[in-house]
Order: structure tokens, then C-alpha cells, then sequence
């Protein structure tokens, strides 16, 4: 078999504190990819500073570039797609540390299934020791082992659109998937558009294994930290209210719009028919919801049958209740 090149592009931005560790774990890994690329969204040159003195005794080529302008987080980690070589691209958050074997991993699950597109695992919550904090990113969203096998077994594609368990750092990809991706339209997260198009493309595996430390310290852009379990269901359904309903309604509507008309551009048979009517359905479900939600409380109740796909696009009588009370 053709050995694949592999990069790993990292969307860096005012990382000091953490990149050096971070960069330390990537030339510790037991398959080393061909490069890194570091796309550098800082506003001042300290963090150029240390990755050239990092890369010195690097056993990888690292490939550093400044920014002329500020782009965010989303361009950012396109711009880094963009300058990317490798067959194999591996999305890379500056503040985690990867187990040693997540390339060789997430690579073999590639190999082994050549039908396959994307492929990702899953993270142990830390802290900026790397202490364990008790929990991983399936525990905060109640991805299951059996929805896993579910989403392996070309099954459970209604997961992803329901269920924001696929992140940026935790994935790796073939560069044909790179046609689908890019550009990113101007959303608030790459990880939601990812994972919509790939419910559309339907050719993504899970490796059910925290690969990942994911450190949270406060600054993080994604995957906000709760508890597991019933606990996190209130806090849940409590906290989003305190963010806004409607700003998450609309988020949700985005991506899975975005995704379904970027797929619908393509020639007819390169994405299932039935993959794309399921993201067409998503966008609709929350399109629905948000207009229910723009009427005064005590009018909803009339409304809320008006809404379809509580219990299959949403999360039933949880998302019910949201939408009365909040």
C-alpha cells in the first residue's frame, strides 16, 4: 500500500502558554506526519518566537505562517487547510496534548476502510496540569459506544446533526474531502459545518478511544465543559437559556443550510439522496423553531404542532419544553 503524507494544521492564536507542550506531543507520536502547519492569527510575534526555537530538533517539518490579517478561528484553520500538502489532514487545537498513538490510529482506521472519508475519536476533559477533570467529550453529549457502532454501521447519521459530538481537534480526513469543506462560509464553527456535511457525504467512522487530551482553562473556543449524566442535562437546558435560545436555534439553522446547499452543488450521486433530504429536514426543523420561538410565550402552545421533528431531529420533549418556556 502507498504510504499516505499527513499534515497537521494548527490554528494558533496567542498560545505561549500551551504550544510548546502541545508540539512536543505531536513529535512524540509513533506514525510522525510529513509537516505542521501553524497559521498564526496572533496579534504581536511571541508566539513565532518559540515555535522557531521549538522547531530546531523538530523530526517533522513545521511550516509557520503569520497572518497579514487577523482572520478567526474558522478562516483561520481554512487558511491552514489550504496550505496543507498532505494526503491525510489532521485538524490540531494549540492548548491539547494527543496521546501518542492518535495518528497511528485514526491512519489505520483510514486504511482499513478505504470507503471512508472521516474518521474521529474522542478527547478526556483535563485541566492545564492534564489532570483528569472525570470525563470526556462523548460523556457531555451522551455519545454512547453503541451510537458509535450505530454511526460505523452507516446507521446513526442523524447523530451528528443532532448531537455536536464530532470536534475539530479529535478529527482526520482525506484530502478529497477538502472540495466539500472548502471554502468555510462565514459561520461561528467549523466543527458544526464539518460534521453536517459529513451526515450529507455519510462516509465518517468513530475510533471510540480518548485519543486526545482536551484542556480546558477558560479560553477555549469550543467544547464548553459540563457535567455528565442527568446533572448535565439541566445545566443543559439552563445555561443555553442564559446564552440565548435563539442564537443557538439560529447557529444550528446556519450550519445545517450552509451544508445542504454547499452538497446540493455537487453532480447528482456523489452525496446519497436520503442523506440530503435528513439535512434539508434538519434545516427546516430549526428554521421552524425559530419562527415558534419569535411568537410571545403564551401564544406557542398554539404553534408548537406547526414544528416537525421534535423526536427526530431534536431531542423530543427536552426540546419541547425549551421552546415554551424559553
Amino acid at each position: 500500500m502507498e504510504k499516505k503524507s499527513i499534515s497537521i494544521v494548527i490554528a494558533a492564536y496567542c498560545g505561549e502558554k500551551y504550544i510548546v507542550r502541545q508540539l512536543e506531543s505531536l513529535f512524540r507520536q509513533t506514525v510522525l506526519p510529513d509537516e505542521i502547519i501553524i497559521c498564526d492569527d496572533s496579534p504581536d510575534d511571541a508566539l513565532a518566537t518559540l515555535v522557531k526555537k521549538t522547531s530546531q530538533n523538530a523530526p517533522c517539518n513545521i511550516k509557520y505562517f503569520k497572518n497579514e490579517k487577523q482572520l478567526g478561528p474558522t478562516q483561520n484553520f481554512a487558511e491552514g487547510l489550504r496550505l496543507a500538502s498532505g494526503d491525510i489532514l489532521f485538524l490540531c487545537d494549540q492548548d491539547d496534548v494527543w496521546k501518542e498513538n492518535k495518528v497511528e490510529r485514526l491512519l489505520a482506521e483510514l486504511e482499513k476502510h478505504e470507503e471512508c472519508e472521516v474518521v474521529f475519536c474522542n478527547s478526556l476533559m483535563v485541566d492545564f496540569q492534564l489532570q483528569p477533570l472525570g470525563y470526556g467529550t462523548a460523556d457531555t453529549v451522551n455519545f454512547t459506544l453503541q451510537k458509535a457502532e450505530d454511526l460505523n454501521n452507516g446507521k446513526g447519521l442523524m447523530h451528528l446533526l443532532k448531537t455536536p459530538m464530532l470536534y475539530g481537534h479529535n478529527i482526520a480526513f482525506r484530502r478529497s474531502f477538502l472540495k466539500y469543506l472548502l471554502p468555510i462560509p462565514q459561520l461561528d464553527s467549523h466543527d458544526l459545518f464539518i460534521a453536517e456535511l459529513c451526515a450529507g457525504r455519510g462516509k465518517i467512522r468513530c475510533v471510540y478511544e480518548n485519543l486526545t487530551f482536551h484542556c480546558r482553562h477558560g479560553a477555549n473556543q469550543s467544547t464548553q465543559a459540563r457535567p455528565c449524566g442527568w446533572m448535565g442535562r439541566v445545566h443543559s437546558l439552563f445555561m443555553k437559556h442564559r446564552k440565548g435560545v435563539d442564537t443557538e436555534l439560529r447557529d444550528s439553522f446556519l450550519h445545517a443550510r450552509k451544508a445542504w446547499e454547499r452538497l446540493k452543488t455537487f453532480p447528482e450521486g456523489e452525496c446519497p439522496e436520503k442523506n440530503l433530504e435528513m439535512l434539508k429536514r434538519s434545516a427546516d426543523y430549526y428554521e421552524r423553531r425559530l419562527s415558534l420561538t419569535a411568537k410571545p410565550r403564551f401564544l406557542r402552545p398554539l404553534y408548537i404542532f406547526t414544528v416537525k421533528g421534535y423526536f427526530t431531529c431534536g431531542y423530543g420533549l427536552r426540546s419541547i419544553l425549551r421552546d415554551l418556556v424559553f
